[in-house]
């Protein structure tokens, strides 16, 4: 599984967390991944392949880049400060894309395509399409639904998003997302 930032991220967890699944850190000086104890615990955003990975399921959440860039951007700042501008925006996306680095594994898919993507935009009917899922007790009695509804860690909301998302900003993100656009199936 991979959970990138902003990408409903939190409530995959949450939910994922329901299924037995934990997190694991691959420990170089003995070779192999270690669980970490708590079940609850958030499954992170970085990506270690399996050495056979090839053999498992590849599950990804997924968010429209223009929105997960801009809900990171809103996430770093607090919603009354005066940084809050478009051209605040630009520069944070330079310093998050080129000197924090903080999409470096915006390329995986070149090596490996998700079995499942679960889209923020439409969570509960993707999550649905994986079938331990879809045929679990969780679904089954409704309680699934219910959990994908909530907004866990949701950034606050600004009246001029529009504003924030200039062309000259939508192009910066569709060249350096350009791969999740077409994979995704996003609009431009």
């Amino acid at each position: 599984m991979w959970f990138p930032i902003k990408t409903a991220s939190t409530l995959a967890s949450w939910i994922f967390a329901h299924f037995d699944f934990g997190l694991y850190f691959y420990v170089d000086e003995i070779s192999e991944f270690k669980k970490i104890t708590n079940d609850l615990s958030h499954f992170g955003h970085s990506l270690s392949l399996h050495p056979n990975h090839e053999n498992m399921s590849f599950i990804c959440t997924m968010r429209h880049p223009y929105n997960r860039v801009l809900s990171l951007y809103k996430s770093t700042v607090s919603p009354f400060s005066d940084n809050l501008s478009s051209e605040n925006f630009d520069k944070f996306i330079d310093y998050s894309f080129y000197k924090r680095n903080l999409f470096r594994d915006n390329n995986v898919f070149s090596d490996r395509k998700p079995n499942f993507i679960i889209r923020s935009e439409s969570f509960y009917e993707d999550i649905l399409k994986i079938p331990f899922i879809k045929n679990s007790k969780l679904h089954q009695c409704g309680i699934l639904e219910e959990m994908c509804s909530k907004e866990i860690n949701k950034s606050f909301d600004l009246e001029n998003e529009n504003e924030f998302l200039t062309p000259e900003i939508k192009n910066k993100i569709y060249k350096f997302f350009e791969p999740h656009f077409e994979l995704f199936g996003y609009e431009k």
